[in-house]
């Protein structure tokens, strides 16, 4: 790989740059003819096997891209891949609101403030969540009453956090494989919402809300790790198949987590009615205002992370969903006792 850059465009812009490759390795007589044209333009020869003018150069031209050079430069210079697609992703985290490049080259400079801007809007959605959902709460309720209800106020935060990220990060994995961001939408939330009202509906039969409903949340868990594991390869094995058989794929593998998924939400609210019914409300601003952030929250772990952690931290909710699900059945049986 050969780059030249020219300096002479004047000051506060950085330049042209060329980038020449060719599939067999260039030989002697090309690499002299290039030099000496970039003589007679008076361009400089930043890189070329023959010489490379620093670490940061060396890193790039050997695909080291997480060695320390590399990393030094305030730039994601990680090539996109189907579990991070975000091209325009340029910007480390760690770089957020820092000035990086005194140099303002147009439209590139924008595309640098993207990943700040989601920062703003996670933080702005966190802070409405709170002054809104949360500080209601605890002026009016008694403290007594807040300590009780706490784990069922964890549990119904945990499964809208989770259902939010699991299905936020197959939004933006399926648009790879469906081809559309149309398609993915209308697939991902078409079936999302039908197998998880069907699953919802299924709940009323359920009598034995800790045996029936710790088994219920426990299939929920193993669909998801199923997913996690098996759909990535599903993907990639069928990831040359026409439109239709991909939809159909896709559908397939969402129902069964979308199923157990809806089933979550009413088992909380079976086990609070009695006892918190005057925090019914409480439960579903909770439980609403819990998915509005966790939708600014996957699209940011996203970015940085790749669409897998954001899947396995969807995983981690519904987790801790089931734990202080437990908690709570354990704990009505006590109260019931």
């Amino acid at each position: 790989m050969i780059s030249h850059v020219r300096t002479d465009f004047g000051a506060g812009v950085l330049g042209a740059a060329t980038i020449l490759v060719q599939k067999e390795p260039f030989s002697a007589q090309e690499l002299d003819t290039l030099e000496a044209l970039s003589r007679q333009m008076q361009f400089n020869v930043m890189l070329s096997p023959r010489t490379a003018p620093g670490s940061v150069f060396a890193s790039l031209a050997s695909a080291d891209l997480r060695g320390s050079a590399a990393r030094s430069l305030p730039l994601n210079l990680s090539p996109p891949t189907d579990d991070c697609p975000f091209f325009f992703y340029v910007k480390p985290l760690r770089y957020a609101f820092r000035d990086t490049n005194p140099n303002r080259i147009g439209m590139f400079d924008h595309e640098l403030q993207s990943g700040e801007i989601v920062i703003v809007l996670f933080a702005l959605v966190v802070f409405l969540t709170v002054f809104f959902v949360f500080v209601p709460l605890l002026r009016n309720l008694e403290k007594a009453i807040l300590r009780r209800s706490a784990a069922h106020l964890l549990f119904f935060a945990a499964i809208g956090m989770g259902f939010m990220l699991v299905e936020v990060s197959q939004m933006q994995r399926l648009i790879v494989f469906l081809g559309h961001p149309t398609y993915s939408l209308s697939v991902v939330l078409s079936t999302l919402l039908a197998s998880s009202g069907i699953g919802s509906y299924t709940t009323r039969r359920i009598q034995n809300l800790r045996r029936d409903g710790i088994i219920c949340l426990l299939l929920l868990l193993l669909a998801l790790v199923a997913f996690g594991l098996f759909s990535v390869p599903l993907i990639a094995a069928l990831g040359s198949s026409t439109t239709p058989v991909r939809i159909a794929l896709a559908i397939a593998m969402l129902l069964p987590p979308g199923f157990f998924m809806g089933m979550a939400f009413p088992l909380g609210l079976k086990l609070a009615t009695g006892e918190f019914d005057e925090l019914m409300p409480a439960f579903w601003g909770t439980n609403g205002a819990a998915s509005i952030c966790a939708s600014v929250l996957a699209m940011l772990i996203a970015m940085n992370a790749g669409i897998s952690v954001t899947f396995w931290s969807g995983f981690s909710w519904y987790a801790v969903a089931f734990g202080a699900y437990v908690w709570n059945t354990s704990i009505h049986q006590l109260r019931q006792a």
